[in-house]
């Protein structure tokens, strides 16, 4: 058991995970309860506990129905039990934070301190104003996580040479790109950040002059843009 923790230790990769989980959990966790319910979140609840959870769906039925959709699946899991929401949004965090971790590490793998502070501070400063309302904007904590695993699921599928995980991180990609674009459709600026983390992984990866490397980039992005297209032909014109 001590030779196994002393291994796990000397492994750089679990090492930063760590540090990680205990930023998140300092930064937000140890002020969970001094929290409560504010806002957006009273009338979501009164919804919820008031109407039956199907009532949350029609709730965003005018501007988002795919996130009334989730909200009602979150809610039947969670209830109104205040903690739930807040341990709920801390998870989103970690995800996110973790998934900007393997997207970093799949850019700079040799720059491992430099990379594990890069998401020290991502996690630190979020740039994102509503921390306490767990529950009416877990939805952002949602989709910006979602969106971060589908660029991170789409880089491990460039770098892997086994064509089953190559398959199968494109397909989670483009799921999670569909989704979180349901989700908020304001987060499509991650698409332009799409190509140029693509680009930059194929430049690395030897397409140095610029026809070749335009070439590729759509070779591999046209999938996402399908997805993205689709999105908007629903959004403006069936939606």
């Amino acid at each position: 058991m001590k030779q196994t923790l002393r291994n796990l230790f000397k492994n750089e990769t679990f090492v930063s995970t760590l540090l990680i989980l205990l930023t998140t959990l300092i930064t937000y966790g140890i002020s969970i309860p001094k929290l409560g319910y504010y806002f957006d979140d009273w009338y979501l609840l009164w919804s919820g506990q008031s109407r039956g959870v199907a009532s949350i769906i029609p709730l965003f039925g005018s501007d988002r129905p795919f996130m009334g959709v989730v909200y009602s699946y979150v809610y039947r899991l969670l209830g109104d039990t205040m903690v739930n929401w807040h341990l709920y949004a801390l998870l989103w965090r970690f995800i996110g934070g973790l998934a900007f971790f393997w997207i970093l590490r799949l850019m700079w793998p040799k720059h491992k301190y430099v990379t594990t502070l890069m998401v020290v501070l991502f996690i630190v400063y979020p740039g994102f104003l509503s921390q306490p309302d767990a529950n009416t904007k877990q939805n952002h904590l949602y989709g910006f996580g979602t969106a971060l695993l589908s660029i991170a699921l789409m880089l491990q599928g460039l770098k892997t040479n086994n064509r089953i995980w190559k398959i199968l991180c494109s397909i989670l990609s483009l799921m999670l790109t569909a989704n979180y674009l349901f989700i908020y459709e304001y987060m499509i600026g991650f698409e332009g950040t799409r190509v140029i983390l693509l680009g930059y992984i194929l430049f690395q990866q030897g397409f140095r002059e610029f026809r070749p490397l335009v070439r590729e980039i759509l070779k591999r992005a046209w999938p996402y843009w399908l997805v993205t297209a689709g999105f908007l032909y629903w959004r403006l014109f069936i939606f």
